[in-house]
């Protein structure tokens, strides 16, 4: 059984008795906010401001241009005077300076940082370069090249820093997450733990009708076949200024829930093929191999999570269970209201992959409590029983899950 977790992803708690319809699987999601472009400038120029401040600079001894790619003046004077391109935005640097009809513009680029993301290391790289300039001449700006232009506003670098926290936070809950389950035995096959950027989580945040200005996002969410989030069913909230224990023992909880609901008996619909391309199906009571349309059972893995070779299963058509008559030796039969031995079987995958995981498709065989194997008699056409020694080629069917 499948879980995914963050974007994280989690699992309520659902006791499943077999047959009771599969619940919709879930996982546990993480999205964390990202740094663009506007949020980039402004932390930059904060930060900027701050370090000229430090260094005992007005804004005229040091002043700080700034240019955007989305106006198309101060694109072409970017391209042709600074040769900075668009897709090397965003861009800090150090330039000299020259005044034209009343206003200073930068005249030549000596020193820049292309496609900034670390913008403190970046800022403080600048500003170092930016000094040292001046020592050879008064005329030195610092350079921000940008694809929007916003005025600064006051609290950027603050928020950068919150960001930061959240993505580091998020980050670790999923380690965490991931880890404790694979200490109750479960792979990564069975629990996945996503941590998405919301830059990458654009599809997954528009699905699930979630606010982007509302991030960071920590919940349960249901899952389809194909893994992908389709409804939110928990949230965490207030995850930004946590610690990772405070987010972790909130959601602790929840996941141990979903952590035994993966243990619990798991049912799939599923058809079976035999030998000769019919299918199984009830007769009365008796189990035989002569539908030549798909006939849906009940396929329940009493092992939980996923399917895989040498896991107890048992099989029920409509509300009763395959049974070997007297443990094996005998016919398959589909009248048993409870299970107990002579309805719980092995189900053994075929083939030479050797991953023991069983997909739709599969070759498989069905060993009983006394060791003997189903049998469609003659290939099929008519009876199935209990009473292979070893699995032959009457002995192997094709699962089709449904």
């Amino acid at each position: 059984m499948r879980i995914l977790i963050f974007a994280l992803v989690l699992v309520a708690a659902l006791a499943v008795a077999a047959p009771a319809q599969k619940p919709q699987p879930a996982g546990l999601l993480c999205i964390w906010p990202t740094l663009n472009s506007d949020l980039l400038e402004e932390a930059a120029v904060d930060r900027l401001q701050a370090l000229r401040g430090s260094g005992g600079l007005s804004k005229s001894a040091l002043p700080i241009l700034q240019y955007s790619m989305d106006n198309d003046a101060e694109r072409a004077y970017c391209e042709q005077q600074l040769k900075v391109r668009r897709d090397q935005a965003f861009m800090l640097g150090v330039a000299s300076w020259r005044e034209v009809s009343g206003a200073i513009g930068a005249d030549k680029v000596l020193y820049r940082v292309d496609n900034v993301t670390d913008y403190v290391t970046a800022c403080t790289n600048v500003f170092a370069r930016a000094m040292a300039a001046k020592r050879a001449g008064p005329n030195v700006a610092l350079v921000i090249v940008c694809t929007r232009a916003h005025p600064p506003r006051e609290g950027a670098d603050a928020i950068v820093q919150r960001i930061r926290h959240d993505e580091s936070l998020l980050r670790d809950l999923a380690t965490r997450a991931t880890a404790q389950t694979q200490a109750a035995g479960f792979g990564p096959q069975q629990v996945k733990c996503i941590g998405l950027p919301a830059t990458d989580a654009g599809d997954i945040v528009r699905r699930l009708g979630i606010d982007e200005s509302s991030l960071p996002f920590v919940g349960i969410v249901g899952l389809s076949a194909s893994d992908a989030p389709q409804n939110v069913i928990f949230r965490l909230s207030g995850v930004s200024g946590m610690s990772l224990d405070e987010a972790a023992s909130q959601i602790s909880r929840k996941w141990a829930d979903a952590l035994a609901w993966l243990k619990q008996p798991q049912p799939r619909n599923a058809a079976l093929r035999g030998p000769n391309g019919q299918y199984v199906k009830v007769d009365g009571s008796k189990v035989v191999c002569k539908s030549n349309e798909a006939v849906t059972l009940t396929l329940i893995d009493l092992d939980g999570d996923v399917l895989r070779s040498g896991d107890k299963v048992a099989v029920m058509a409509g509300k009763t269970y395959f049974s070997a008559e007297e443990g094996g030796g005998k016919m398959l039969v589909s009248n048993a209201n409870d299970r107990a031995a002579n309805e719980t079987f092995v189900i053994q995958k075929t083939g030479p992959d050797g991953n023991p995981e069983i997909r739709s498709g599969n070759q498989v065989v069905f060993r009983g409590d006394k060791g003997k194997y189903w049998t469609a008699e003659n290939g099929g056409g008519g009876l199935v029983n209990n009473k292979g020694d070893a699995p032959s080629v009457w002995e192997v069917f094709i699962l089709e899950l449904r």
